[in-house]
């Protein structure tokens, strides 16, 4: 009887274990999962609205990219929250 419980507790905390470091695993490469779409930009890119075929896209990099409210690529340079208005 103590063998089963002695095996139960082992396959607990190895569960927690791999749904811990699949949890680490995912929290690191957030940034790279947002911009993996855009084979031409990496997270240490300087982005500009050349990166970009159309408007869409780069709207759609923008809103994944946190929106209006963290611009870090400075990509609304009107802050009207539609970037790279000139693209097609």
């Amino acid at each position: 009887m103590l063998m089963v419980k002695f095996g139960y507790f082992w396959s607990v905390i190895i569960v927690f274990l791999m749904a811990f470091l699949l949890w680490l695993n995912f929290s690191n490469s957030l940034e790279y999962v947002k911009i993996r779409k855009y084979p031409t930009i990496t997270p240490s890119s300087n982005v500009t609205c050349k990166n970009f075929l159309t408007q869409k896209d780069a709207q759609d990099f923008f809103t994944a990219n946190g929106g209006p409210g963290i611009d870090k690529y400075n990509l609304d340079g009107d802050k009207d929250g539609k970037v790279c208005e000139s693209l097609p």
